[in-house]
Order: C-alpha cells, then sequence, then structure tokens
C-alpha cells in the first residue's frame, strides 16, 4: 500500500484436494487476519502517538550563554587550583 494504491492478492485454491485446500485456506486466512490486526494496532499507535506529540509543551533551546562560558572558566579555575571548590559555587551561584 505505497501512495495511496491497494494491493489485493487472490488465492485459487480450485486444484488442490477438499481436506488440504481447507486446511491451507483456513492457516492462510488466521495468519492474514494476524497481519491484517498488527497493522490496525500499528495505525492506532501512530494515531495516538501524533496526538500526544501535538499535545506536548514545545521546549525551545537557545544557544549557550554567557554564563555557561562563565562557569566553564570557573570549571577550569578550579581544576588547576587556582579557586577552592567553595569559591567555586559561591561564583557559579551569583
Amino acid at each position: 500500500m505505497d501512495g495511496g494504491t491497494h494491493s489485493i492478492t487472490f488465492i485459487d485454491m480450485s486444484g488442490l484436494n477438499k481436506d488440504i485446500g481447507s486446511n491451507l485456506l483456513n492457516s492462510v486466512t488466521e495468519q492474514a487476519d494476524s497481519v491484517y490486526g498488527w497493522i490496525l494496532q500499528a495505525l492506532r499507535m501512530t494515531d495516538e502517538t501524533d496526538a500526544a506529540l501535538s499535545q506536548a509543551p514545545r521546549i525551545s533551546v537557545s544557544a549557550p550563554s554567557a554564563n555557561v562560558d562563565t562557569i566553564k572558566k570557573l570549571w577550569e579555575l578550579k581544576e588547576y587550583g587556582a579557586i577552592s571548590s567553595v569559591e567555586y559555587e559561591l561564583e557559579k551561584s551569583s
């Protein structure tokens, strides 16, 4: 089912033994019903996911601010030993 076209398959079982044909037809029918059920379930899940995503709040991500650069520099100073952990935390929170 690509591009809006639908495919239909016919199985000609007229040449089979009646008992074998009946069993085969039942098996094929059960498999087709199962596949059809999977397809319906996948479509429902897709619809539910689309609905949930359309209601989800949008999160905007901005470019790193100057604050991030400042914290990075403070971290480097702390790692280098130029400031203590306490000084780092104080400066980071201000």
